[in-house]
């Protein structure tokens, strides 16, 4: 199931509780950058995995791509590094995802969200 939240609204994931989008974006912390620039590997404070893939915004003109800075993000949980290596090899080869959250067993739990949005999505 997918649900949306505003931004600067409480939500929880995982059975923790969160005050807003920036609340949970502030307990993250890189620990790994993947082969492919558009990975990360962080942690949050409880220890937990997460593979995150960013996108740039679409851009229409050489203006778009000179200037444009902002990034739709998945976050997806990972039991453990194992985990992560396959989720990070299966989506390697997909050039787009959805702009959403990923209703997919195989990726759930997951949290998308964009860098200037109003709403994020988590699938649970």
């Amino acid at each position: 199931m997918i649900t949306s939240y505003p931004t600067q609204k409480p939500f929880e994931f995982r059975g923790v509780s969160y005050r807003n989008l920036q609340h949970f974006r502030d307990q993250l912390t890189e620990i790994e950058k993947m082969p492919d620039p558009t990975y990360r590997i962080v942690k949050n404070s409880r220890q937990n995995l997460f593979l995150v893939r960013f996108e740039q915004y679409p851009c229409f003109d050489s203006s778009d791509r000179m200037y444009e800075n902002r990034y739709y993000r998945y976050l997806f949980y990972c039991k453990d590094r194992e985990q992560l290596e396959e989720k990070y090899q299966y989506l390697k080869g997909k050039r787009y995802l959805s702009y959403g959250a990923i209703d997919n067993t195989e990726f759930i739990p997951n949290i998308f969200y964009g860098d200037d949005s109003l709403f994020f999505q988590i699938a649970e």
